[in-house]
């Protein structure tokens, strides 16, 4: 029997949810952070050999305009006596109405465990005018955190963030601020 386009892509739409599903509930970890200016979603996933992907959107706020950061991240993690410490690269796309701009954002970040279950961390990343195009000559990432680990595979935290994506003379800040975080690993 010959079978109708509705059912070839019922059927076809039907095979990739299954498999975008079962590639999410293996997730390592899902960090969800906010405040009143600023909602960000990260997805972790460790991909072995000490390697961790990651995809994020950002949505922030500001007295000017509303922006968007969607990225993709390679990183390599390490752990040294009470570091851990995660070193590599974001692809970013940076939009809002008035600015367009993608890069390539290389740092790090590192937490501190000061006992089992409180840490303290930050992070920088940096995209030079060499490694970004659009609206921005360059891209700053940054934050610090204190955190409390209430169970073994789910944190809370609170940070200050900065965001500021420079064009010349003029800085753009998506986000300066306090937020709080949650993160849990599947």
């Amino acid at each position: 029997m010959h079978k109708s386009f509705f059912q070839i892509a019922f059927s076809f739409g039907l095979f990739i949810s299954s498999l975008l599903i079962s590639h999410l509930s293996s997730a390592d970890t899902l960090d969800l952070s906010l405040s009143d200016q600023m909602v960000e979603i990260d997805w972790r996933r460790d991909i072995g050999n000490a390697a961790v992907a990651e995809l994020s959107y950002l949505h922030s706020e500001d007295n000017r305009e509303d922006s968007d950061i969607v990225g993709v991240g390679l990183f390599i993690t390490t752990s040294a006596q009470q570091f851990d410490i995660r070193m590599g690269g974001k692809l970013f796309y940076f939009f809002s109405k008035d600015i367009d701009s993608t890069g390539v954002s290389l740092g790090a970040d590192a937490n501190y465990r000061l006992t089992r279950q409180f840490f303290i961390g930050g992070s920088a990343f940096y995209s030079p005018d060499i490694l970004t195009w659009g609206d921005f000559d360059n891209f700053i990432e940054s934050d610090i955190k204190v955190g409390f680990k209430p169970a073994n595979n789910a944190s809370l935290y609170i940070a200050y963030r900065y965001l500021e994506g420079s064009q010349g003379k003029f800085d753009f800040e998506p986000y300066d601020g306090l937020l709080i975080g949650f993160a849990a690993d599947f």
